[in-house]
């Protein structure tokens, strides 16, 4: 019996072409030649730089709020649990959105739809925080209309579309096309200071909303579903040829394909989900507040902007060096790996004081960035990418209500302690429970097979 991430023992029938229906374990190619398929390289490599532009933009607005928190305190007396109540409360409007547009990304031209809308829409909201007098009108933009319109940005299409064009490379193209987001944690937060510094926090969030404009627009022009849609094959390993008139189309064989309903049924499925979820915790909480943490130890702000840069760039050479073990094992023992790291690495920044306390940075930026770029394949790799558009969006609602909590309950630690100790504890407590999660997701052990 096939299990997630095995080879079918037999290929399926391939299916007729037709508007809005989704790839099937074994497709035929397209048999007419697209401008996408005449480019001197494989076109999945524009998909990948798409997705890393993305990320860049829409990383960035996450980590700059960790930088203008402060001067947005000072200016307008806003607590900080407020502030990053709205970005918590982004994350879990995306998270209820995310099902609904998931199988919008296995549709044909769903990604350009989905990506220009949503780029658009976030970056009003940008823009109308410029005139936020109040808690609740900061909210309503940023958390509100920002959550709704973030889910269909890079996040969706790091699970849902990359993976389509990658299968022996995917842990490359992978590593850099999410590197935006950790690009962005090394670049941002000193152009954000800069920028208040030179014009204030308002005209800052301006800036970020000229930039959304004009992603945008990138999406609707490069993206695409999937090679196939163009005449390709998964990782450029080799050019389709014509069909002539009268004769089958090329069939591609590869990787049981699961449908989400069948993947409900699948115990691995639920062990998977919570274990990868909890992991995601520190992917929001940690990151968002690190600036914070280290003025809270009492150190400059300008060191503390350092320790976020530290972080953005181990966050990328992370992404190289787990990239590089996941092109030799399984995507389980990368992730457990980052977890254990995780794990062992979060009491450096409760037992060190001062200037040394940055290492911290250095350890969670290579296990955070590791689980950014590859915690969202592992569908992928179980479950095969003829429905991962749908699969992918089922499990954002869980990843996010963990993830989107990360900073409110890092800033509430702090509104009610004095300090982020206790929200520590639980940084330890969710890579363990997520690392015990992924010793006991053994593809091996799954008994049935797709129903």
């Amino acid at each position: 019996m096939p299990v997630p991430g095995a080879p079918p023992e037999n290929a399926a029938a391939p299916r007729r072409s037709g508007a809005g229906r989704r790839l099937s374990a074994q497709e035929p190619l397209a048999r007419s030649r697209h401008w996408q398929a005449r480019v001197p390289f494989f076109y999945g490599w524009v998909i990948v730089a798409v997705s890393f532009w993305m990320g860049l933009i829409g990383g960035g607005q996450s980590w700059a709020t960790g930088v203008l928190s402060l001067p947005m305190e000072q200016d307008t007396g806003w607590s900080r649990s407020a502030i990053f109540g709205a970005l918590t409360l982004r994350s879990y409007l995306g998270a209820v959105v995310a099902p609904f547009i998931g199988p919008w990304f296995d549709r044909p031209n769903g990604v350009q739809v989905i990506s220009l809308v949503s780029g658009t829409t976030m970056a009003i909201g940008l823009y109308l925080i410029t005139l936020a007098q109040t808690e609740l009108e900061f909210i309503l933009l940023f958390g509100v209309l920002g959550g709704i319109s973030a889910a269909g940005q890079a996040g969706a299409i790091f699970s849902s579309i990359v993976p389509k064009w990658f299968i022996r490379r995917r842990g490359t193209a992978l590593t850099y096309a999410t590197m935006g987001s950790g690009v962005a944690a090394l670049l941002i937060p000193p152009m954000v200071t800069a920028s208040v510094d030179a014009f204030g926090w308002r005209e800052t969030w301006v800036i970020f909303a000229v930039l959304s404009f004009l992603t945008a627009a990138l999406p609707a022009m490069l993206l695409r579903r999937q090679p196939e849609d163009v005449g390709l094959l998964p990782d450029g390993a080799a050019q389709p040829l014509p069909t002539p008139a009268g004769q089958q189309p090329v069939v591609r064989t590869e990787q049981q394909s699961w449908k989400l309903s069948e993947a409900l049924h699948s115990p691995l499925f639920w062990i998977l989900l919570f274990g990868v979820s909890l992991g995601t915790f520190n992917n929001g909480g940690v990151p968002a507040s690190l600036v914070p943490m280290y003025v809270n130890k009492e150190l400059s702000r300008d060191l503390a902007v350092l320790g976020f840069s530290i972080y953005g760039m181990f966050s990328i050479i992370g992404r190289f060096g787990w990239g590089y073990l996941l092109t030799r094992m399984h995507i389980r023992w990368v992730l457990l790996g980052i977890a254990v790291m995780g794990l062992v690495s979060t009491p450096l920044y409760l037992l060190l004081e001062g200037p040394p306390v940055l290492v911290y940075s250095a350890f969670t930026g290579f296990s955070v960035g590791g689980y950014v770029a590859f915690s969202q394949s592992i569908w992928a790799d179980y479950y095969g990418r003829a429905h991962l558009g749908a699969i992918a969006g089922f499990a954002h609602p869980f990843r996010t209500l963990i993830n989107g909590g990360g900073p409110v309950i890092m800033a509430l630690c702090f509104d009610t302690f004095g300090n982020y100790g206790p929200a520590m504890w639980l940084v330890m407590l969710c890579w363990g429970l997520c690392a015990a999660a992924l010793l006991a997701a053994d593809p091996k052990r799954e008994s049935a097979a797709p129903r």
